[in-house]
């Protein structure tokens, strides 16, 4: 965080401090920059928790900075403040220039990185899968167990839970869902378990199922699936499906050694996910917001909402 000042001390200098309100749930004080007009504050670092039910009213809802010069003997004098709605801030990218004003003038700006990720409890259930021998691939095995879990994750994500496993599983059949969408069972009536995956667009988006497949005990065959939906259709729903053919890698060259990257798929997996409770926004990875108004920068996912203030140069490149 960094700011441009006026200086009202006789040397015209001032001892700027930045006090800051977030919709009335969080507060907080830099510490003071003594004699400066262009302050500072590089080691200042606030982190916290917003929660809320009203994510369509976070328009109305502001992120609000005042400047203060600080004084040992009289009342500290306010040098400027500056606001900026929350939506904005959600859909907008963190790098944040804002005007001080002071009686409708500009009396300095204030420039501050403001991460703020939209933290949901993404549910990833796998609806159907099915294995099937790959181009030059190995003969499918007769009885194989299937294991998975986030990449991110690897201990089943956030309730700590062991891996979710299901046994007994055979090429000639598959998981689907039966009556809804929590009810996941094969026809042997096996229930095929979910992973809870607590985070944002960008944790799902650099995220990945991955995927064991043993055979009597031992590693049969691995692989992984990238977990970005194919579009923002989820958008309004939280919800989207997602059916990939993975391809499956041997974890040991038949000599024992460790598996060659080159080496070919032995099978398959026809594997269909539902991921539910998605995040309906996400921040901009570049760019400026200036006040509401983006500059710079795209959305991490074409279709996701700007922000309201945003003009149609919100893609174009800072000159």
């Amino acid at each position: 965080m960094k700011a441009s000042v006026r200086g009202l001390d006789t040397d015209g200098l001032s001892d700027p401090y930045v006090w800051g309100c977030f919709d009335n749930y969080k507060t907080f004080v830099t510490p003071c920059v003594s004699r400066t007009v262009t302050p500072e504050w590089k080691d200042f670092e606030l982190r916290f928790n917003y929660e809320t039910k009203f994510l369509d009213c976070l328009h109305v809802k502001t992120l609000y900075f005042a400047v203060y010069d600080a004084n040992t003997v009289f009342k500290d004098v306010m040098l400027g403040q500056a606001r900026i709605n929350v939506r904005s801030l959600m859909a907008g990218p963190p790098h944040l220039i804002l005007d001080l004003r002071l009686n409708d003038e500009i009396t300095g700006q204030l420039e501050i990185m403001f991460e703020m990720n939209e933290i949901c409890e993404i549910k990833i259930s796998p609806l159907s899968a099915v294995l099937k021998t790959a181009p030059c691939g190995s003969p499918l095995p007769e009885e194989y167990k299937l294991s998975y879990y986030t990449r991110s994750y690897p201990d089943g994500v956030v309730t700590s839970a062991p891996i979710v496993t299901t046994e007994g599983l055979k090429p000639s059949g598959f998981w689907k869902s039966v009556a809804s969408v929590w009810n996941f069972r094969r026809r042997n009536t096996n229930t095929f378990p979910r992973v809870y995956c607590g985070g944002s667009l960008y944790t799902l988006l650099n995220d990945a199922l991955f995927v064991i497949v043993e055979v009597e005990g031992r590693v049969y065959a691995t692989g992984n699936v990238p977990l970005e939906p194919p579009s923002t259709s989820f958008l309004g729903k939280g919800s989207e499906v997602i059916c990939r053919t993975l391809d499956l890698f041997s974890p040991h060259s038949l000599d024992g050694q460790p598996w060659d990257a080159a080496s070919a798929a032995i099978s398959q997996l026809d594997i269909c996910i539902l991921l539910q409770n998605l995040p309906q926004s996400a921040q901009m990875p570049m760019g400026e917001n200036r006040g509401g108004i983006v500059f710079g920068g795209k959305p991490l996912m074409e279709g996701l909402p700007l922000p309201p203030m945003a003009t149609a140069n919100a893609h174009d490149s800072i000159v």
